[in-house]
């Protein structure tokens, strides 16, 4: 039997207009990687049951961040309401990690390819802000330009 993360990635395949053919649905599969813009490498994870794992690790040095900028990140994760919650951490001491976790039976494919494009962008604009010179770049002004996104599931709201 077919689990429904696998069923979810068929379909978020299709939607990215990729083959899946070398991809049939099976049970055994448990992570896919995409290489989205600015070869970011987002991993979704079906290990954990009922749930969707999202994680990608940031193409940034920790040794050049000022400590103002690991303040305003260690800020992102500050309590919030919003659902899904992304989480920014720090993985084997040396790379930025960005993470959501979603229960399976709240996406359908358009809820998926939603929450996948709005990650998506997410790293994308935090591995800019992250590697940019000064406090802001110019295409993302500040912290708020990576985490103020319509939410991605519906019935919920995000920062």
């Amino acid at each position: 039997m077919v689990n429904p993360f696998n069923i979810l990635i068929s379909q978020l395949l299709k939607a990215y207009k990729l083959d899946d053919s070398a991809n049939k649905l099976d049970d055994s599969r448990d992570v896919y990687t995409f290489s989205m813009k600015d070869n970011l490498d987002i991993h979704l994870i079906g290990k954990q049951q009922n749930y969707l794992n999202i994680v990608c690790f940031l193409d940034i040095s920790l040794e050049n961040l000022e400590k103002k900028k690991l303040c305003r990140l260690l800020s992102l994760n500050s309590f919030c309401l919003d659902h899904p919650v992304f989480s920014i951490g720090i993985h084997q001491g040396n790379k930025v990690v960005l993470s959501t976790r979603q229960l399976l039976r709240e996406l359908d494919s358009v809820e998926l390819f939603n929450l996948v494009e709005v990650f998506t962008e997410r790293a994308d604009s935090l591995q800019h802000w992250l590697n940019s010179d000064s406090g802001t770049s110019k295409k993302y002004a500040c912290e708020s330009d990576f985490i103020a996104r319509p939410s991605p599931v519906r019935g919920v709201s995000t920062l």
